[in-house]
C-alpha cells in the first residue's frame, strides 16, 4: 500500500486559500485596474487624471446594490446661486422607451469599432427634450454611451443635462465609476448638479466643480491664424 506523505494530506485537508484581492490603481496611475473590495466611505465625487491630463469624474458609490441605477447631471450657469432648486428628469423612468433603447444599444454596439451618435426627441414644443446619444470606447477600453439632452421642460427639470445609463461599462468595480464628459460641451471649467438615481428615487445628490479639459497652447513664435474674410 502506498503511503501518502503527511504534508500532502495536510494540503488536501486545508481549506481553499482566498484569492488575492486586486487593488484599485491610484489616480496618478497610467492605466485603469479593477478592484473587488467594497468601500466604507460615504458617497462622493472626485477627479482623477488620465496620462494626457484629461480629467475623469470618479463616482464612489455601491451602484450595484440598486436596480436600474443611473446618474444624471445638470449644467449650472454662473448665476445659479442655489443648485438644489433643480431636479432630475428621471430619464430611466420617464424616457427609456423603445426608441431610446434602440438609440442607446445602436451606439453601444457601433462603438466597438468607431464612435457613433443617434438622436431622438420626446414631448411637444413647449415641453420638448432633445436627446443625443454618443458611444465610443472609454478609458476602460469598453464601448460606453452617454446621453446628452436639452430639456425645455418647465420649472426645475429644464436645462442642459447628461445621463449615464447603463452604468456597467463605466464601472471599475462594484462601487466605483469612472465617467468621461463630452469634450466639446465640457472643455472649460464649469459646475453641475449630480443626482444618483434608483429608478425614480434620488439616492443622493451633489454639486461639483468640473476643471475642464487641458487646452492646447501654441508654441512660442507660432503664426496666428488669420480671420476668415
Amino acid at each position: 500500500m502506498t503511503h501518502i506523505p503527511l504534508l500532502l494530506l495536510a494540503l488536501l485537508a486545508a481549506p481553499d486559500a482566498p484569492a488575492p484581492t486586486q487593488q484599485l490603481l491610484p489616480p496618478q496611475a497610467t492605466s485603469p485596474g479593477p478592484a473587488v473590495a467594497e468601500t466604507s466611505q460615504p458617497a462622493h465625487l472626485s477627479i482623477m487624471r488620465q496620462p494626457n491630463g484629461a480629467p475623469i469624474l470618479v463616482v464612489k458609490y455601491p451602484w450595484r446594490q440598486h436596480r436600474h441605477a443611473s446618474l444624471e447631471m445638470r449644467l449650472l450657469e454662473d448665476d445659479h446661486r442655489d443648485p438644489s432648486v433643480w431636479k432630475p428628469i428621471f430619464f430611466v423612468g420617464n424616457f427609456l422607451n423603445d426608441e431610446a433603447l434602440k438609440a442607446i444599444y445602436y451606439c453601444q454596439d457601433a462603438a466597438n469599432n468607431l464612435p457613433a451618435k443617434a438622436t431622438f426627441t420626446k414631448g411637444t414644443e413647449k415641453e420638448k427634450v432633445d436627446f443625443e446619444v454618443a458611444g465610443r470606447r472609454n478609458f476602460l477600453d469598453r464601448p460606453a454611451v452617454v446621453t446628452a439632452c436639452e430639456s425645455k421642460l418647465e420649472g426645475p427639470r429644464g436645462g442642459t443635462r447628461l445621463i449615464y445609463w447603463p452604468l456597467e461599462d463605466w464601472a471599475v468595480n462594484r462601487d466605483t465609476l469612472w465617467l468621461e464628459l463630452p469634450k466639446k460641451e465640457y472643455s472649460k471649467p464649469c459646475r453641475f448638479r449630480v443626482w444618483f438615481l434608483r429608478d425614480d428615487d434620488i439616492v443622493w445628490s451633489e454639486t461639483f466643480a468640473w476643471p475642464g479639459y487641458p487646452q492646447k497652447s501654441e508654441p512660442p513664435g507660432a503664426p496666428k491664424a488669420k480671420p476668415a474674410p
